[in-house]
């Protein structure tokens, strides 16, 4: 089985967006591919605790990283983050809806986010409060396992992909040549990776540069292989 992670940060639009647009594949692989998602988070030691991008805990300073994609002010970015660690802690072994709750959650771009929209995605993706409330209290737990995550992992950049923990830029592609007999061939050479991997790299390509053979045909292929 893949394993995976994606790491993103909440107020980032491109990157709610590649989660939404990832959403139905990774459904698909789901009984190949173990998913795990992280919010990215920095500490900042000379910070103002009332920064708008931050959120303060005692004597420790958390921020989100600087996004010019977006109007969100890091501050909600963590709070967002927080409660979408939550959600997929709640449902781990019902991962797909926390992927639902990520598409939907995405339609509340244009609201800012507001808690009055992001309640409703929550309904919608059948989200229930009661079983990610206690855990949003550990708030401060949370940034704190994903900043030290995030420090032992390397990431210099985000949104990013770790599979089978090799490191992938979200904007790029699972094989850097372009030409068109070349991406196949290497597409196809399944002898040489674990299929799982093969795939989940073919789904995260499909996304994020479509190719003129088109998502149909490149998904059909990836069926006949599961």
């Amino acid at each position: 089985m893949a394993r995976y992670e994606i790491w993103y940060n909440s107020g980032d639009l491109k990157a709610r967006e590649f989660i939404k647009t990832m959403a139905p594949y990774a459904k698909r692989l789901a009984p190949h591919g173990y998913v795990s998602p992280h919010i990215v988070v920095r500490v900042c030691r000379h910070c103002d605790t009332n920064d708008a991008n931050c959120l303060s805990f005692g004597s420790t300073i958390y921020c989100a990283p600087p996004n010019k994609r977006s109007k969100i002010p890091g501050r909600k970015s963590l709070t967002l983050g927080i409660e979408e660690s939550c959600i997929y802690e709640a449902y781990n072994k019902e991962e797909e809806k926390w992927w639902n709750y990520m598409t939907l959650s995405y339609d509340c771009k244009d609201k800012d986010f507001s808690e009055e929209c992001m309640t409703l995605a929550k309904g919608a993706a059948e989200i229930e409060n009661s079983r990610i409330r206690d855990c949003i209290t550990k708030g401060e737990d949370i940034l704190q396992r994903e900043y030290l995550r995030l420090q032992s992992s390397g990431l210099a950049f985000n949104p990013a992909i770790i599979i089978n923990d090799v490191v992938y830029r979200v904007k790029l592609v699972c094989c850097m040549n372009q030409r068109r007999d070349h991406w196949i061939r290497q597409m196809c050479l399944s002898r040489f990776a674990a299929r799982s991997t093969l795939l989940l790299r073919l789904a995260i390509a499909i996304m994020m540069r479509p190719h003129k053979l088109g998502k149909k045909l490149l998904l059909e292929w990836a069926q006949e292989r599961l």
